[in-house]
């Protein structure tokens, strides 16, 4: 107990309480009140790891349940340039079969089934293979009408000369062995959903967050 100045102002500093009016706080108080809240839940840790474990049932069966979705990406080079790929993948090749997406330098499918990934390689492959066909004979048939289908005084145009030759240039490289219009890259598969990691680190802290509103309202 402490007399300021005879005044009869007394501060008591293990507990609140109101002299002369005004109210005197022990610092202390918040220390205790966590050591109380920490001493509370140690007792009723079997409730907290009864609702924690429940907790992680309902997550883990939620994420196992659930259909998941993988992320199927493929990137590819281009050898021959000015060929529109984007025509040749998405007008009835495999990504409209298959509900994939193209961006420039990268093919993108969502599946459900890892087992898909082969079918959707050999997919690509044959298109691949079909558009170096396609490709090809365009370029044959461009260059004989350029040599013989022409007008003699025409062939010897600047811009006849270098489709030609353009034309030659890449009928050499595709007729070279194992050269396609398109190298297709390797496979990357990423699981989109569910991300079972993360549902049952949110399911841990709801079971957590709801023992302890239990308790709290235990204590009431």
């Amino acid at each position: 107990m402490i007399d300021d100045d005879g005044m009869g102002m007394t501060r008591n500093l293990g507990k609140a309480e109101e002299i002369d009016g005004q109210q005197y706080i022990n610092q202390n108080d918040s220390g205790s009140d966590v050591y109380e809240l920490f001493d509370v839940i140690w007792k009723e840790k079997l409730t907290v790891f009864l609702f924690v474990i429940v907790s992680l049932l309902v997550g883990g069966g939620f994420a196992y349940s659930t259909t998941p979705v993988y992320e199927l990406k493929i990137p590819y080079t281009v050898n021959v340039p000015g060929v529109n790929v984007n025509l040749f993948l998405t007008d009835g090749g495999v990504i409209n079969r298959k509900k994939g997406n193209h961006k420039k330098g990268e093919i993108v499918f969502f599946i459900s089934n890892r087992e898909e990934v082969v079918g959707i390689n050999q997919q690509l492959q044959q298109t691949n293979a079909r558009i170096t066909m396609d490709v090809m004979k365009k370029a044959k048939v461009e260059n004989d009408y350029l040599l013989n289908g022409l007008p003699e005084e025409f062939r010897r145009g600047e811009i006849i000369i270098k489709n030609y030759l353009d034309n030659k240039r890449m009928l050499d490289l595709l007729g070279s062995e194992g050269v396609q219009v398109l190298t297709l890259g390797k496979s990357m598969v990423t699981i989109k959903t569910p991300k079972t990691k993360l549902t049952l680190i949110v399911w841990f802290l709801l079971g957590l967050m709801i023992s302890a509103f239990y308790i709290f309202l235990k204590q009431k």
